[in-house]
């Protein structure tokens, strides 16, 4: 593999009087914690530090990582990094060496503006099969939903597959937005601080931030002059800048409601699509039951006014003129005295 001849210079404090060098190893294997040495050869007698617990399997991690762990343990060292990260097997048969790692290990893109590796394009990264990602989407929407926001409304998607970090109990995160902005796509810093609130480890990933909405799509095709009811639609989730102004949200919006037009099987429910039910037109001549106490009277009356199911409208008696007022059940207007 080709050596990226990547030095890395590090404060050196008074107890070292001369620069350590250490040379990443690419591949090892190790039966208990891995320590500095495990992952790194040394020209020096130097100090074997813990940098991770022991694995249960097969783990990559970036150079990044490592160089976190190593500067939390060590000052005035020269790092001579060979390749972009490293795989550690607990318990392989192979020996600790600079034997070279899977292509796919070696493949992650580069940061410009940081130097450190940064792990692989993802675009299907969600974060509900992940209990790491989910965790790192709830802090960060903990840091950005403003005041009032409903969190439920906002989703995270990890654009690139986030680094494996060891943290304790005491630890928190915090996050450092590049671009100033707290929606949209772009790159984070996310440190690991300690209880004190010193940075102990970090990475960077790129997010997108945006808010869903659940609206009412058509379960099957629905013809136009269908009077509409709950049990034609299914509530689904969207992107809000993906739908329509006018997309329907709640099933009481499609009481006394027909369609104008036809909705296409799996189509969002929009309100140009639908029109009041109009049960009695303005002048038609209705049938009108009246209930007093025990008798019902059933009379002919002239409708005022458009209504639709189960509203109120306005009847004129067209013999003696006098107005009353009535519910449409049905196309007949039901009056009770």
């Amino acid at each position: 593999m080709r050596r990226l001849c990547l030095i890395i210079i590090l404060t050196i404090i008074p107890a070292y009087v001369f620069a350590l060098t250490l040379t990443l190893r690419q591949h090892i294997s190790v039966s208990g914690d891995v320590r500095l040495l495990d992952a790194f050869h040394s020209d020096g007698d130097i100090a074997n530090p813990v940098l991770m617990p022991r694995p249960t399997t097969t783990t990559t991690v970036t150079l990044a990582f490592l160089l976190a762990q190593v500067n939390r343990e060590l000052s005035g060292i020269d790092l001579d990094a060979v390749g972009s990260r490293i795989v550690i097997s607990p318990g392989a048969s192979r020996a600790s060496g600079s034997e070279t790692p899977p292509a796919a290990a070696s493949a992650a893109p580069r940061s410009i503006s940081t130097g450190t590796d940064m792990p692989t394009r993802d675009d299907a990264n969600t974060t509900d099969t992940d209990p790491w990602r989910a965790f790192v989407a709830d802090k960060l929407l903990d840091a950005i939903v403003p005041g009032g926001a409903k969190k439920s409304e906002f989703r995270v998607k990890f654009l690139y597959k986030l680094p494996v970090i060891t943290m304790r109990n005491d630890n928190t995160l915090s996050f450092v937005f590049g671009q100033g902005k707290m929606v949209g796509t772009q790159r984070i810093r996310v440190d690991v601080l300690s209880r004190d609130g010193k940075r102990e480890n970090w990475f960077e990933t790129l997010v997108e931030v945006y808010t869903v909405k659940t609206v009412l799509t058509a379960k099957a095709y629905i013809d136009k002059n269908t009077a509409m009811t709950s049990d034609l639609c299914e509530a689904r989730e969207y992107r809000s800048d993906r739908i329509p102004a006018d997309s329907v949200t709640d099933a009481a919006e499609l009481a006394n409601r027909m369609t104008k037009y036809y909705i296409k099987r799996d189509n969002i429910v929009r309100r140009f699509h639908l029109a009041d039910t109009i049960a009695v037109h303005k002048g038609d001549t209705v049938d009108v039951h009246m209930n007093d106490g025990a008798i019902m009277l059933s009379v002919k009356a002239t409708a005022l006014a458009d209504a639709g199911e189960n509203m109120r409208v306005k009847l004129m008696n067209p013999t003696t003129k006098r107005e009353f007022a009535g519910i449409v059940r049905k196309g007949i207007v039901y009056v009770s005295r």
